[in-house]
């Protein structure tokens, strides 16, 4: 029986063929440098997430998406000039909302107003507080409701306030 040499052994495997149509395929690619995830991209084009995948791993794919990026990266300077030219002009309308939207992107705008970037995860927890100590007093006060209605009295942990929960008036 005859050996086989050593490179017929290692041979690399070819990539497969895609039957996806290539305009669909420039969209997936577009999207993706959009920043859009794979599974957003298949949900959209109708396609399976392993067919993006195959798509974006591609060589010459690779290749273009890398294209994409360093087109991409180049006119980043031509972006913070133009914001500068925007942030810079008498229109106070557009600075606004340019400085708004800039700031939002960054994450230091938040609906809290302007914090600190080393403050954020403060800012929400205390939303998160407030948020939390606001359901449960709301549920106190209907579980006030419900036993003032069918006479049922007050968990023992709520013994002594309920004079303070009538004081809370129920939402409307």
């Amino acid at each position: 029986m005859p050996r086989k040499d050593a490179t017929s052994r290692h041979n690399q495997p070819k990539q497969p063929v895609l039957r996806t149509p290539e305009p669909v395929q420039n969209r997936v690619i577009a999207r993706y440098v959009e920043g859009q995830s794979n599974r957003l991209i298949a949900r959209e084009e109708g396609i399976d997430r392993a067919t993006v995948a195959r798509i974006l791993s591609q060589q010459d794919m690779v290749e273009l998406i890398a294209q994409y990026q360093t087109a991409l990266l180049g006119i980043v300077p031509k972006a913070i000039r133009a914001f500068e030219e925007v942030l810079d002009s008498d229109n106070l309308h557009l600075k606004a909302a340019t400085a708004t939207k800039l700031l939002e992107g960054v994450g230091a705008l938040h609906k809290a107003g302007i914090v600190r970037l080393a403050d954020q995860p403060a800012v929400l927890e205390r939303e998160r507080r407030q948020q939390r100590l606001l359901i449960l007093g709301q549920m106190a006060g209907m579980m006030m409701a419900k036993g003032e209605k069918f006479g049922t009295p007050l968990p023992p942990g709520f013994a002594g306030m309920d004079d303070a929960l009538k004081e809370i008036e129920p939402p409307q």
